[in-house]
């Protein structure tokens, strides 16, 4: 039975309003505009793999076949893999783009689409049909255009421009950080404000003493960073922190910087070289290291944990008494003191003193 005239613009507006699809397997995670190498990031959220190699990137009027990009990863990619693709010719707008991730070169097909994001301007730019029609998209959303710089990143859930932000830090090559909630004062973060305002309430976890500073920058000036506030952090304290701004037009950035012991949260998987040493450590505050899940046999001949500025571990400090017992450590945490600042370290090992061999070692990051 045809519809009605009277039915066919109601169905066109449920169409646009509603989003009633699922993202397929693989999503686009981030994208990075800096005018010159632009970079789209893929990653499978599936439980399979997924070779991408034959599969299309459209922006309108232009079309890439993943295999002719350059790639950083395997293209066959495993459950959680993240890839990069870059390339001359991937020339993104750095106003207003419309982003599309295709399993065919049928691009006006819906069931072709696996994933699709709009930056800069809302209705139909390029493929926003497509995604529409598929209902992973409505007419009505963008993403803010980023800084040239930055990056627009994906939180992992959901369809539409309200599950992406825009970042001043870009994680390409690794999964994105965008919950202000999560951030840590040892991390640089960036917040997307929608609208102008009088003032901005930022409520974060910090940790370790840390002194910190928060900074404000306006889109188009993005490495003009203006102080707003400050002070030292409480030792794992929520602070909610509001700063006075002037009303300017949106977007705004802001970043909560640490400003000094920038190790402090930082951590190293240790690799296993002898002993089945096997653990995971982290600089917990400005003289202390803790080792967690430590797995050792306890044997050898004056072992100690050791840190050190280089990978090569000359120097090395040693913040441990003598590791050897009786009975291995199967999944124990320990702490050492060291009488010094861990802010240079870059480094630590599982270390027999005599032979100067590592039973296991990492880098802090």
């Amino acid at each position: 039975m045809m519809l009605s005239r009277l039915c066919r613009p109601a169905l066109w507006l449920l169409l646009v309003s509603m989003p009633f699809e699922v993202r397929g397997q693989v999503v686009i995670n981030e994208i990075f505009l800096d005018g010159a190498d632009d970079i789209i990031e893929l990653q499978n959220q599936g439980g399979s793999p997924v070779d991408v190699s034959s599969w299309w990137i459209c922006s309108q009027p232009s079309y890439h076949q993943i295999s002719s990009l350059t790639v950083s990863g395997s293209t066959v990619m495993a459950s959680g893999d993240l890839i990069t693709l870059s390339g001359a010719s991937l020339d993104l707008n750095a106003t207003q783009e419309d982003v599309g991730l295709y399993t065919t070169n049928s691009f006006t097909s819906p069931s072709a689409m696996e994933d699709f994001v709009q930056y800069g301007a809302t209705g139909d730019i390029g493929r926003t049909d497509v995604a529409v029609a598929k209902g992973i998209w409505t007419m009505t959303e963008a993403v803010t255009t980023p800084p040239p710089g930055a990056s627009i990143q994906y939180d992992g859930t959901g369809n539409g421009a309200s599950n992406w932000v825009v970042s001043i830090n870009a994680s390409l090559g690794v999964g994105n950080a965008v919950s202000v909630a999560e951030a840590r004062a040892v991390r640089i973060l960036a917040v997307e404000e929608t609208m102008s305002v009088d003032a901005i309430g930022l409520s974060v976890k910090t940790m370790y003493g840390q002194s910190y500073a928060i900074e404000r920058t306006a889109a188009l000036a993005p490495s003009a960073w203006q102080l707003v506030g400050g002070g030292i952090a409480g030792n794992g304290e929520q602070q909610s922190i509001t700063t006075s701004v002037a009303t300017v037009a949106a977007p705004l950035f802001y970043r909560l910087r640490a400003t000094d012991h920038l190790n402090i949260g930082k951590t190293a998987t240790l690799i296993t070289r002898y002993h089945g040493v096997m653990g995971t450590c982290t600089i917990t505050d400005t003289h202390t290291i803790q080792i967690s899940d430590l797995v050792y046999d306890a044997t050898g001949i004056d072992v100690r944990v050791v840190v050190s500025p280089n990978a090569s571990f000359s120097p090395y400090t040693i913040i441990s008494g003598d590791l050897v017992r009786a009975s291995p450590y199967a999944g124990e945490t320990l702490e050492f003191d060291h009488t010094e600042s861990l802010d240079n370290v870059s480094h630590i090992s599982i270390w027999c003193v005599p032979a100067g061999a590592s039973f296991g070692d990492g880098m802090f990051n």
